[in-house]
C-alpha cells in the first residue's frame, strides 16, 4: 500500500484497478474530494487527530485528487484522456494500442502532411484517434472518443467467457491472412472508424507511415473521394470531402478505406474504379456495408440500391476481390429499437420529437421482435438480398447489441468508442477469414 492506495487483483486481462483503502472507499468505489470541497468542509471533531494520522489523511486526499482528477467516481475515468496515467495497466495488444497512443508514430506520420497534401489532414495521424486533426474543425469536436476503462475490462471478461479471447489475439494473425493483398474497407462512417482501429492494430508491420491514395492515377482517386453531402434531416450538416486512404505494410500488403454512404455507391464508383485500376484485384479482400444513411422505412430506395450493387457483382464477379458484407451495427437511441431519432424516412426528421439525452440498452421486448431477430431493419432488408447474390455475410450484430455503453457520448448512440466494438469486429473478422478461401 502506498499513500493510502492499494492494487486490487486484476479482474480480467491483467488490468489493474487502483482505488483508495478502506478509510476512503465504500464498496470498492473511490470517494474523491476536490480542493474546493476540502477547503469548504469542516471536518468532524472525532476525525481530527494529530501527527502521522493527519499527514496520512492529507496524503490520501492528494492521492485521490491525482488519480481520479476529482471529476467523479472511477467509472467516469476514460481511456486516452491522460495516457500516461494508465502506463501501469496491462491490456491485450488489440486494446492497448488504443489506450497508450503511439504519439511518436503519429508525429512521424503527420510530418509530411502539409496543408497542400493531396489527402489533406487524412494523410496524417495513425494511432492518435481522438487527437487527430482529421476529426476536427473549428465547429466540431473529435469524432472518436476513448472508452470507459471498467467497461473495457468487463467486455474482455465477458468475451473470454464466450470463447473469444482477445488477450491472446495478436496482430500477426490478421496480417498473415492479408499478406500480399489489399484489405478494402468500403462503407460509411462506421466502416471508416473500424478502419482506423485495424490500421493501428497492424502498426508493427508498417512499411510507410504517412497514408497514401489507393492509386497513382489522380482521376481514379478523385472518383473515390466522398464529396460533400447535405441530408434533408433535421440536425444534419455539410460533410467535408473524404479521400480514400491506404496504409502500406510489409510484403506488399495494404489496408484501404473508401468512404461511401449508399449501397449503389459500392458498385459505382467504388468497385467500378477498383476493377478498372486495381492490379491482381481478384486476390484482394473487400469488406462492404451501407445502410445507416437510408433511415428506416426507406425500403424501396434501399432495396433498389442493393439490387443495383448485386447486379454489378454478378456481372463482374471474377474481376472483383473476395467480397464480404458487413452487417449494419445496432444503434441505441431512445427511438424504437434504438434507431436514430430522425430515422423514420417518412418524416425525414423534419417533424421529429425532442432529441434524446442518453444511450440505452435495447429492451427484451424489442429484442424478441421478428425485426430485431433478423438484425434490425437494415439487416432484415439487406441480408436476404446479399445472400441471394452469393455474397458472404459477416454478422456481428448479436455481439454488438449489448454494447450500448460503448458509444462515444450520450448524444451519439451510433458510433462507438475505442477500444471496444471495433476491436471486437476485427477479432471476429479474423476468425472468419481463417476459414475463407481466397483466389490466387
Amino acid at each position: 500500500m502506498l499513500d493510502g492506495r492499494k492494487t486490487l487483483a486484476p479482474p480480467v486481462g491483467g488490468v489493474e484497478v487502483t482505488t483508495m483503502d478502506a478509510s476512503a472507499s465504500i464498496a470498492g468505489s473511490s470517494v474523491c474530494i476536490t480542493p474546493t470541497q476540502a477547503a469548504g468542509r469542516r471536518p468532524r471533531r472525532e476525525a481530527i487527530q494529530h501527527g502521522s494520522h493527519s499527514r496520512g489523511m492529507l496524503l490520501r486526499l492528494i492521492a485521490c485528487t491525482a488519480i481520479v482528477q476529482c471529476s467523479g467516481e472511477l467509472e467516469s475515468l476514460h481511456l486516452g484522456m491522460n495516457p500516461k496515467g494508465h502506463s501501469s495497466q496491462v491490456f491485450p495488444h488489440i486494446m492497448d494500442m488504443s489506450i497508450h497512443l503511439d504519439m511518436d508514430l503519429r508525429n512521424r506520420s503527420c510530418q509530411p502532411c502539409a496543408s497542400d497534401h493531396p489527402l489533406g489532414p487524412q494523410c496524417c495521424g495513425m494511432c492518435g484517434f481522438w487527437e487527430n486533426l482529421r476529426y476536427k474543425n473549428v465547429d466540431r469536436q473529435p469524432w472518436v472518443a476513448p472508452c470507459n476503462i471498467r467497461d473495457v475490462s468487463n467486455l474482455l471478461e465477458d468475451l473470454k467467457g464466450k470463447g473469444m479471447d482477445l488477450a491472446a489475439f495478436e496482430a500477426k494473425e490478421l496480417f498473415e491472412i492479408i499478406k500480399g493483398r489489399t484489405l478494402w474497407l468500403i462503407g460509411d462512417s462506421q466502416t471508416e472508424r473500424w478502419y482506423d482501429s485495424i490500421e493501428c492494430f497492424l502498426s508493427e508491420f508498417l512499411e510507410q507511415e504517412p497514408r497514401v491514395a489507393p492509386f497513382d492515377d489522380t482521376s481514379a482517386n478523385l472518383w473515390l473521394m466522398n464529396l460533400e453531402e447535405r441530408l434533408e434531416h433535421k440536425g444534419s450538416f455539410w460533410a467535408p470531402p473524404k479521400p480514400s486512404i491506404c496504409a502500406l505494410y510489409k510484403d506488399n500488403t495494404r489496408v484501404c478505406n473508401i468512404r461511401i454512404n449508399k449501397a449503389d455507391e459500392l458498385a459505382n464508383p467504388a468497385l467500378r474504379v477498383l476493377q478498372s485500376n486495381g492490379e491482381q484485384l481478384h486476390r484482394d479482400i473487400a469488406i462492404l456495408n451501407a445502410g445507416l444513411h437510408y433511415g428506416i422505412n426507406a425500403n424501396e430506395q434501399y432495396t433498389a440500391d442493393l439490387a443495383f450493387f448485386t447486379r454489378f457483382v454478378e456481372e463482374h464477379r471474377e474481376d472483383l476481390p473476395t467480397l464480404i458484407w458487413k452487417d449494419t451495427p445496432p444503434q441505441h437511441f431512445e427511438y424504437e429499437n434504438g434507431y436514430f431519432w430522425w430515422a423514420d424516412g417518412s418524416q425525414k426528421g423534419k417533424n421529429a420529437g425532442e432529441k434524446h439525452e442518453r444511450c440505452r440498452a435495447l429492451t427484451e421486448e424489442e429484442l424478441a421482435t421478428e425485426e430485431m431477430q433478423a438484425g434490425g431493419w437494415y439487416n432484415s432488408v439487406a441480408t436476404p438480398i446479399i445472400q441471394a447474390a452469393g455474397i458472404d455475410v459477416f454478422d456481428a450484430f448479436p455481439e454488438t447489441v449489448p454494447l450500448w455503453s460503448f458509444h462515444m457520448w450520450d448524444k451519439d448512440c451510433t458510433h462507438y468508442c475505442m477500444p471496444g466494438p471495433y476491436e471486437l469486429w476485427t477479432y471476429m473478422l479474423t476468425q472468419k477469414l481463417k476459414t475463407t478461401t481466397f483466389r490466387g
